[in-house]
């Protein structure tokens, strides 16, 4: 299992619908998808800036985020959705360290 951040936009119509049933607030519609695919979320975040919000979650693989991201994409709730990996410290490092071709994992 690996993390991803999804970053996310709502459509004017998803605000709309927000405003006026609030309960959908809470995140439960995307809990659903992630733990449809395997998955589990360990926050969900809204934002100001470019997107409204993020989630932070543990997912199998990376055709997991991508179907993720389809899935709620298709909902047509969402005007724009990022998927990013998320590295560890240990992790970065690691990364870092393979580039410099100084891999102690490699050995």
């Amino acid at each position: 299992m690996a993390w991803y951040m999804i970053q996310f936009s709502r459509t004017s119509d998803a605000w709309s619908k927000m405003i006026s049933e609030p309960e959908d607030f809470s995140g439960d519609v995307v809990s659903r998808v992630v733990k449809r695919f395997g998955g589990r979320i360990k926050d969900i975040w809204y934002t100001s800036g470019g997107y409204d919000g993020f989630l932070i979650c543990e997912l199998p693989d990376r055709e997991t985020a991508a179907a993720i991201s389809i899935a709620y994409s298709a909902t047509g709730m969402c005007k724009d959705i990022r998927t990013l990996m998320l590295l560890t410290v240990d992790q970065a490092q690691q990364a870092v360290l393979k580039a410099s071709g100084r891999d102690t994992a490699a050995g």
